[in-house]
């Protein structure tokens, strides 16, 4: 994938109140080795939310939610939570862990992809290309140290649903306020 190459759908929009499900890890930093290994192996937690279906808000997607509430200077302890946004009356299934969140602006920036593209590297991409875009723009800054979300297609990696064209989305959403 060219280094240029541009958002197919960036917005700023009001998202939430939801609740956020999934299944937590915490690491000091980044480490992406462990974050890319959960995500690949995350088919167990998609199982359990496909019984909440009538509370999802975002049927077509995957999330890999960062977080820092647990970071500290001392620890530096990163959050990933493999899982999905919910709707925020969503019961929680036993085991898993939860994030609610208001009423906020998110940034979505998607890339319409293929199953065969690297779409964990067009995922890296869209966070810079959205956090670039919003601050770029004189309305809005993005608030990253709340939260940021991967996005990544239902079934990823070994079995992505597409749309009829055999395409989907991946990308990134992130929080972002009002200047």
């Amino acid at each position: 994938m060219s280094e240029t190459r541009n958002l197919d759908h960036l917005k700023v929009e009001q998202f939430g109140p939801c609740r956020f499900i999934g299944k937590s890890v915490y690491a000091p930093g980044q480490i992406w080795q462990i974050f890319d290994s959960f995500i690949f192996n995350s088919k167990w937690i998609f199982d359990a939310l496909e019984v909440l279906t009538e509370y999802a808000v975002n049927g077509s997607h995957n999330f890999a939610l960062k977080t820092w509430d647990k970071y500290n200077e001392q620890t530096k302890m990163m959050g990933y939570t493999v899982g999905r946004f919910m709707k925020a009356d969503t019961p929680v299934p036993e085991g898993m862990d939860f994030f609610d969140f208001p009423a906020a602006n998110v940034a979505k920036g998607l890339f319409r992809c293929l199953p065969t593209d690297d779409i964990g590297l067009m995922v890296m991409q869209a966070e810079k290309l959205v956090k670039n875009a919003v601050e770029q723009q004189a309305k809005y800054t993005v608030t990253t140290w709340n939260w940021i979300a991967e996005v990544y297609p239902v079934g990823y990696k070994e079995n992505i649903i597409t749309d009829a064209d055999g395409k989907t989305f991946c990308g990134t959403y992130m929080s972002c306020e009002e200047k």
